[in-house]
């Protein structure tokens, strides 16, 4: 009986890895199409209709992503768990 709980551990365990390790891979697969479209509406946004980033992310991205502006260039930078993405 013990032999086959610890049997049931590991492989327990062992689908518990996998499992968090293609959970990893999809969303690292995914962050880029996230922070992209954050960055292209915020970036249009901001520099072509010339509203602020406050309307922005108040009215149409309700905080998607973390984002930071360059005031004086073409340039949007969003960032979702550590991955760190600028879009022009």
């Amino acid at each position: 009986m013990k032999r086959v709980l610890k049997l049931t551990a590991v492989i327990f365990g062992v689908a518990l890895v996998c499992g968090a390790a293609y959970g990893y891979y999809f969303l690292s697969s995914i962050a880029p199409i996230e922070t992209g479209y954050t960055a292209k509406i915020l970036c249009s946004s901001v520099h072509v209709s010339g509203r602020t980033v406050d309307a922005v992310m108040a009215e149409d991205l309700e905080m998607t992503a973390d984002y930071r502006v360059k005031a004086f260039e073409a340039n949007v930078m969003t960032e979702r768990g550590g991955l760190l993405m600028a879009h022009p």
